[in-house]
């Protein structure tokens, strides 16, 4: 039994093996055949670009994220019944889309960033403009009822204009927005808002002095520490990276941008696995003034400047880098690429290879603001989803999570994790038996979605990891 676990183990820390070419699928802004930009996907070694929808009913500035159903859901900043912005949803298995909410000015409208699904099973965002002050709205969407909820106005005590995505802890969700606030600048706010009292709480107010206008996201560390960045302020004036603790509020200035080595960071970090290594784009400084990729270890707040982006391949990234199952880094670039109209590219941080993958152009799409993310379509048109196939204990879990896969035995699976945010989070090919553990050490806590692609059918299942 300890030698098929650790054989097991093998396979699924040795994904990087049999997954060096991923599938990306992201979102262009502007372009393509109706001229408002396109969905695509896209090898991780550039290979087989394809546009799989063209946009038509308004541009979209955030990303995709992946619902356990299988199906992309996102916001566009215009199009809809009111050409205010739209919530949409894709399925990439039959390739339809379709419209679901439209946004006006009483609920909120423009929303520039992406929704979050959190463990309640609705999807929240924020809109950068309307509803009661005109400064913006935060949301709430159920994808089951096709419900749309306003849960408050912004306004300028308790932060306006938001651009970023928001977050999950525990039972609260954590956002930012870029202005408004109590400070002397109205420089933004971090506020929580609990899904089970419905209490919204500023929690800090952003200061010049410590950073000030952030435009990205939060992200939730592997620690049970927030991390994020402020587009501005700080030591230098160049922007900040910073932290919060959830359980007291706590805002501390971890590493101060000066320019040389990137300014003006935005969109959010991403964490290497388990380890103290983060990753980041900023959007202007470094050597060519168009950006840099750069590390940053929170163990000894050790910063490093991988790589400068230049007008040639690529420059002022908007959004975020995500992880791959290969171990590479990949992203959007706004500008510059062939076409000056950006570019997705990958960087390998172990060689500190950057590739090109893809110049935008107005035929295929271009000028990407919103992050990529990772998943393979099943090869099934008719695919059967089922909830009930599979047991596993224990739930929560903390190490190591068994799964009864005795209906599969012998048949060949993908299994793959998903966080909260709908990215992807491991994933392993193997031959199933009786007695399957899958290590979630490596895991943030919080909720996550075991996907499980057989031979006949795709299961999804939740698990806490605690």
């Amino acid at each position: 039994m300890r030698k098929l676990l650790f054989l097991i183990v093998l396979l699924f820390e040795g994904f990087i093996s049999v997954a060096q070419n991923p599938v990306l699928w992201g979102i262009m802004r502007i372009g393509g055949s109706l001229g408002q930009g396109t969905i695509y996907r896209i090898n991780g070694d550039g290979s087989n670009f394809t546009v799989v929808h063209a946009m038509g009913a308004g541009s979209s500035q955030g990303s995709l994220v992946l619902h356990p159903n299988g199906s992309f859901y996102g916001l566009t900043v215009a199009g809809g019944g009111s050409a205010n912005g739209t919530i949409f949803k894709y399925d990439p298995v039959g390739n339809t889309y379709t419209t679901l909410f439209s946004f006006s000015n009483s609920v909120g409208y423009y929303p520039r960033a992406s929704l979050f699904l959190a463990n309640d099973g609705n999807f929240y965002g924020m809109t950068s403009q309307g509803g009661l002050s005109n400064q913006g709205t935060f949301f709430q969407f159920n994808p089951v009822t096709i419900s749309f909820n306003k849960i408050m106005d912004f306004g300028l005590n308790n932060g306006n204009l938001p651009n970023g995505n928001v977050v999950q802890s525990g039972n609260k969700i954590y956002g930012m927005t870029t202005n408004g606030g109590s400070s002397p600048l109205a420089g933004g706010v971090i506020f929580s808002y609990d899904i089970i009292t419905n209490q919204y709480f500023v929690v800090h107010n952003f200061l010049f002095a410590t950073g000030y206008t952030p435009f990205g996201s939060l992200i939730k560390g592997t620690n049970g520490l927030l991390y994020g960045m402020a587009f501005g302020g700080g030591a230098t004036g160049n922007g900040v990276i910073f932290s919060l603790d959830p359980s007291n509020n706590n805002y501390s200035v971890l590493h101060d941008f000066d320019g040389v080595n990137g300014a003006a960071p935005n969109g959010a970090l991403v964490q290497s696995g388990s380890s103290n290594v983060f990753y980041g784009f900023t959007q202007q400084g470094g050597t060519n003034n168009k950006g840099v990729i750069f590390s940053f270890d929170i163990s000894g707040n050790n910063y490093s400047k991988l790589y400068d982006f230049d007008v040639a391949s690529g420059s002022s990234p908007n959004g975020s880098p995500i992880i791959a199952s290969n171990g590479k880094i990949y992203g959007h670039a706004s500008s510059g690429g062939a076409n000056s109209l950006g570019t997705t590219f990958s960087f390998d941080p172990v060689s500190n290879n950057f590739n090109v993958l893809y110049s935008g152009s107005f035929t295929n799409g271009g000028s990407p603001d919103g992050d990529l993310i990772e998943f393979n379509v099943p090869l099934a048109v008719n695919e059967l989803v089922s909830e009930s196939t599979i047991n596993f204990f224990p739930n929560p879990v903390t190490s190591e999570l068994y799964v009864d896969l005795s209906a599969f035995n012998g048949q060949q699976l993908f299994i793959s994790i998903i966080s909260l945010e709908g990215k992807l989070v491991s994933a392993s090919k193997m031959t199933a038996s009786p007695d399957f553990s899958l290590p979630v050490n490596g895991l943030a806590k919080g909720s996550y979605t075991i996907r499980i692609e057989t031979e006949s059918q795709i299961i999804y299942k939740k698990f806490m990891k605690i």
